[in-house]
């Protein structure tokens, strides 16, 4: 949920996922959306890039989907929470975008085809 990191003034907590989580829930118990839990794959890809997806239903037959990558770092497990808290931000202002009108929704369809197609590197 957290990673920490060295600046100048010492160590800093980054909640990554805190922020889209609680707007998610505020989005979820205002009925703009029909789920708060976000669905999210971490994968790493042929080319060794850690790849991130994330989805969640904006209505019955729509939703918001996102994806994003970071090239290898030599880096211990924890970079899996980071890429997992930019891909749940990333979704949290795509679902925002869509309720407000300055995005468009896809199709369930749609987006279980993306989901397939990032199964592959699993």
């Amino acid at each position: 949920m957290f990673v920490s990191v060295r600046t100048k003034s010492g160590m800093r907590s980054l909640e990554l996922e805190k922020h889209a989580r609680a707007e998610l829930g505020r989005l979820f118990r205002s009925g703009d959306i029909p789920f708060h839990v976000p669905n999210w794959i971490t994968a790493n890809g042929d080319d060794r890039t850690l790849r991130a997806i994330s989805w969640i239903k904006t209505s019955d037959n729509q939703g918001a989907y996102v994806e994003t990558a970071m090239q290898h770092q030599n880096l211990d497990s924890w970079v899996q929470f980071a890429i997992r808290g930019i891909v749940l931000s990333q979704l949290q202002e795509r679902v925002s975008a869509i309720i407000g009108g300055n995005e468009s929704p896809l199709s369930i369809s749609s987006i279980e085809d993306q989901v397939k197609t990032i199964r592959k590197y699993i």
